[in-house]
This record gives C-alpha cells, sequence and structure tokens, in this order.
C-alpha cells in the first residue's frame, strides 16, 4: 500500500503559509527531519492544508484526481463524465483526452447553467425586481448544478497535469470546494423559495450545515484514501 507522506523540508520550499507550517511543525517537532503522514496533516490542520501538501505528497497526484472525483460525484451525474470517471478510477482510461473531453463538457455545462440564470434574471429585474427576487431564490437549484459542473470539470483538471504538483493539488482543492458550494445550494433551495426573513434565516443555517457536512465527508474521503480503503 502506498504512504503518503511529506516533510517538513518539502513544505517550506513550496512556501507553505507561516499559520500551516508552524501548526504541522509545532506538532512532530521544529527540527524533525523525518516523513510526515498526510493523515497526521489532515488530523492536525485540517481539509484545506491537507489538500495543499498534495503538491509535495509522494503519490498526490493520483490521490488529488480520486479526491476531486469522490467530492464531484454526488453532484454532478452527467453519464459521460460519470463513465469517465469510473474509467479513470478503475484505471481502465486515465488518458489526458479522454479526461480534457469530459472536462470540456463540464465547463459548457457550468457556463450554460450561470449564462441561462444571468439572463433570464436580467431580464426579469427590468419588468419586476419582486418577481425577479421569487425567481432567483428558486434558480438555487440551478446554480447547484452549476456548482457540481464546476467540481467535475476540476476534477478532469486534477487528474491530466501531471507535470504541475501545484496546479493538481489546486485543482483537488477548487473541486472541494465546488462540491461543498453544491451541497449548502441544494441544502437551501426550498428555504429560499420563501419570501420571509425567517425562511431566508432558515436557509443561512441550512447551508452553512450543508457545508460543514461536505467538508467533514471530504475530508473522511482523504482519510479513507490515504489508508487504502
Amino acid at each position: 500500500m502506498t504512504e503518503y507522506t511529506t516533510t517538513l523540508s518539502a513544505l517550506r520550499d513550496a512556501d507553505a503559509c507561516q499559520r500551516g507550517y508552524d501548526l504541522i511543525a509545532n506538532h512532530v517537532g521544529q527540527d524533525y527531519a523525518g516523513t510526515i503522514p498526510l493523515e497526521t496533516i489532515l488530523d492536525v490542520n485540517g481539509l484545506d492544508d491537507c489538500i495543499w501538501a498534495l503538491r509535495v505528497t509522494e503519490g498526490g497526484r493520483e490521490l488529488a484526481a480520486a479526491c476531486s472525483i469522490y467530492c464531484a460525484a454526488p453532484y454532478y451525474t452527467a453519464p459521460d463524465w460519470v463513465r469517465w470517471a469510473a474509467r479513470w478510477m478503475s484505471g481502465e482510461d486515465r488518458s489526458p483526452e479522454s479526461a480534457d473531453a469530459a472536462g470540456a463538457a463540464a465547463r459548457a455545462a457550468y457556463a450554460a447553467a450561470y449564462w441561462t440564470e444571468d439572463a433570464t434574471g436580467a431580464v426579469q429585474y427590468m419588468l419586476n425586481a419582486e418577481a425577479y427576487w421569487t425567481a432567483h431564490a428558486a434558480g438555487a437549484a440551478t446554480r447547484a448544478a452549476a456548482r457540481a459542473a464546476h467540481a467535475a470539470a476540476d476534477a478532469t483538471d486534477a487528474a491530466t497535469r501531471a507535470a504541475d504538483a501545484a496546479h493538481i493539488a489546486d485543482a483537488a482543492g477548487a473541486a472541494a470546494g465546488a462540491a461543498a458550494r453544491a451541497a449548502a445550494r441544494a441544502a437551501a433551495r426550498a428555504a429560499h423559495a420563501a419570501a420571509d426573513a425567517a425562511a431566508a434565516d432558515a436557509a443561512h443555517i441550512a447551508e452553512s450545515a450543508a457545508n460543514a457536512a461536505e467538508r467533514q465527508r471530504q475530508a473522511e474521503i482523504i482519510r479513507k484514501l490515504v489508508k487504502g480503503e
């Protein structure tokens, strides 16, 4: 089983942020010269720093791509992308061409979702501001779908940028973030459709809870991948 580790030296060389570096260095010892399991960074620093550290982790490229796919999968279900993700995960097809095609389709879906809402929203606002805000609330589903497509596109990026470790880690982080926002949008969809302040407050609470739950799910994804589960 692959051991996913990094070192303080590698983190320094990659210009890790001072706060994050100090957290892990204080945990293992400022003069520690051995390897640091990625799971330790997850436990000590949290999800964002753990994903960032993939750029200086042996085997981090494959881990980043797998994490990105798992992050996006619950929210983006376009058949072509789902087939590509399954083939990538099984090792059947990890070609850049297939990933680029899947990513292009996901980006097109992302753009279409936002352009559709922006165009109709502009017209609705000019005609009737109240109707615009009602439509904007109902459009939470469209925005969630767009976020999901964004996460799917970022996942394909993480699977193809073999020569750029930093870009791979950034793509994985972007996929995780987009998936979290998709979860939050979906959770708040119904409450946002109501106009009263209490419902709006409930929607924001639902968004925050969904975002936190999704980030916890992502942390468990990384933990399981690191352990080979």
